[in-house]
């Protein structure tokens, strides 16, 4: 009698393991690319966006800058370098989230700016703090619908290239 108590106690112990590993381990999105998704990284929020909006259900886009850091001071963690293995693309604006080209290398991802084809306004030297044309221009160039159009373009291009 004690002895199937026992039995009966490790069996439930066991489907109770397996089950908990086939939930929270198998399952977990932030650990395993999707299943047949071209994996592309985004350096922040606007870039994110974008790209999920393009690529819909065919792309695993992450996003590398996480809500509330700053694109200026940011520095890459360890645990998304190796959450990064597999991305194809990684897309970034630039000027501010250069910092995505080192993790883009690591990982052999393409590494896309999306200033292609986009006037880049100049700031006034006296803002920069440096000489007329030090500067490498406002980062902020895709609050305009002419520029998220062109952004728009270039990440649809690079996304089809990526998987066809």
């Amino acid at each position: 009698m004690k002895k199937n108590i026992l039995i009966s106690i490790a069996v439930i112990a066991g489907i109770t393991a397996v089950s908990l590993l086939l939930i929270f381990g198998f399952r977990n999105g932030e650990t395993t690319q999707e299943q047949g998704k071209v994996k592309v990284l985004a350096s922040f929020f606007p870039v994110y966006d974008i790209v999920r909006q393009i690529g819909g259900d065919e792309v695993e886009v992450r996003r590398i800058l996480p809500a509330g850091a700053s694109p200026h001071t940011f520095d890459i963690t360890p645990k998304q370098a190796q959450e990064s293995q597999g991305a194809k693309i990684s897309f970034r604006i630039g000027i501010i989230d250069d910092w995505i080209s080192d993790l883009s290398e690591s990982v052999g991802a393409k590494d896309v700016s999306l200033r292609e084809n986009i006037e880049i306004k100049e700031y006034a030297a006296l803002l920069t703090g440096g000489q007329e044309g030090d500067t490498n221009g406002d980062p902020h160039y895709w609050l305009t619908m002419k520029n998220a159009k062109l952004i728009a373009e270039t990440v649809a291009r690079e996304l089809a290239a990526a998987d066809p």
